[in-house]
């Protein structure tokens, strides 16, 4: 009886790994099957237009499928078809631009800040006042000023409408990552007195005052964005941590790997980490839920992330995917690629050194 016990168990131990191996198989076949779906039948996007920057000593700027470049005091924005829009004429030598839904942001050298619409229409401006060292824009076209001010730093937040929404000195702090709620402001600080890294998010309401803050050590949390109803989305090195709604921490994945690139948007986030065989591309909802992978060799240089898709950018290629992972179309650029980002009506705009190009499906 006691053989036949143990003839039984030892079959019983054997099915089970049967059935483990099988499990593994099963995942690994699945897993290499998904991957290999995500290659097959991928598009290749067309080039529907490009535009050059005419002046080899301009400062250039492109936002959706115009190119903006400045010499001294004057701007110059041209359409991909390559007319000219619009020119003008600032009041001192231009020294920054940035844009944010479509609003051009000038900044001269007499410190004085203009909105102007990619239309040509001047929208607001303001007179800073002290060193200016940063200037942050929030998708929603909100703007961050982060200047040197009577000895320290200051912050002043302003609304895409030039609406002041506060302003703050900072004390042996320095702005990492900034982002814009519905009533609110986020900023991700960094503590340049300490010996260890310490990192502080805090929220403002619309009139500069703190509503709630947020302390992480031994990291720094270069990334925020907001998502759906008003979800704070924060990337740290190598965890994502999710703030709802005027509240503490609620939820976080700790991935425990490095994270190279990340993007957010409305629809959640996309992180890349390494992986056995190179590296993976992670996408996550705006609850954290993941959502799919897709696995590359190499890192990209930079990653976006636009409603459901994001595309992945290297030095000379591009690859178009969805949140499961998909890879539906990819572009080989001749120029280096610096820059990516969705353009108007599906398409992408890729920037090199003095180059946009247009892309989309024909």
């Amino acid at each position: 009886m006691k053989n036949k016990n143990s003839n039984i168990k030892g079959t019983g131990v054997l099915l089970v790994l049967i059935l483990m191996l099988m499990v593994v198989l099963i995942y690994v076949n699945n897993r290499n099957s998904i991957s290999a779906s995500r290659t097959k039948n991928i598009e290749s996007l067309a080039l529907l237009g490009q535009l050059e920057a005419q002046d080899k000593n301009s400062s250039m700027l492109s936002a959706d499928d115009f190119l903006a470049e400045s010499a001294g005091a004057v701007i110059k924005v041209r359409n991909i078809e390559g007319e000219l829009i619009w020119s003008k004429t600032l009041n001192g030598k231009i020294v920054s631009m940035e844009c944010a839904v479509g609003n051009l942001y000038i900044l001269d050298n007499s410190k004085r800040l203009y909105c102007i619409s990619k239309n040509g229409k001047q929208l607001w401006d303001k007179q800073l006042e002290g060193e200016i060292r940063e200037i942050y824009t929030d998708k929603n076209g909100d703007l961050l000023i982060d200047s040197t001010y009577n000895g320290g730093t200051r912050i002043q937040i302003f609304s895409s409408k030039g609406v002041d929404e506060g302003s703050m000195a900072l004390e042996n702090a320095e702005v990492v990552a900034f982002a814009s709620g519905k009533e609110e402001n986020t900023l991700s600080l960094i503590d340049i007195s300490s010996q260890i890294i310490k990192t502080k998010i805090i929220t403002l309401n619309l009139r500069g005052d703190m509503v709630w803050s947020d302390n992480l050590d031994n990291q720094i949390v270069p990334m925020l964005g907001y998502a759906k109803d008003n979800t704070l989305i924060a990337v740290g090195e190598k965890t994502i941590y999710k703030y709802h709604d005027k509240s503490k921490k609620q939820s976080k994945v700790e991935l425990n790997k490095t994270i190279y690139n990340a993007s957010i948007s409305e629809e959640g986030a996309v992180v890349v980490v390494r992986s056995k065989n190179g590296f993976e591309v992670i996408a996550y909802d705006d609850n954290l839920k993941e959502l799919g992978f897709a696995e590359t060799e190499q890192v990209p240089i930079g990653i976006i992330l636009e409603k459901n898709n994001y595309i992945l950018y290297y030095n000379e290629k591009l690859l178009l995917a969805d949140m499961k992972g998909t890879i539906k179309a990819e572009y080989k650029s001749m120029p280096e690629i610096n820059k990516v980002y969705f353009g108007t009506e599906g398409s992408i705009i890729s920037v090199s050194d003095r180059l946009i190009q247009k892309l989309g499906f024909k």
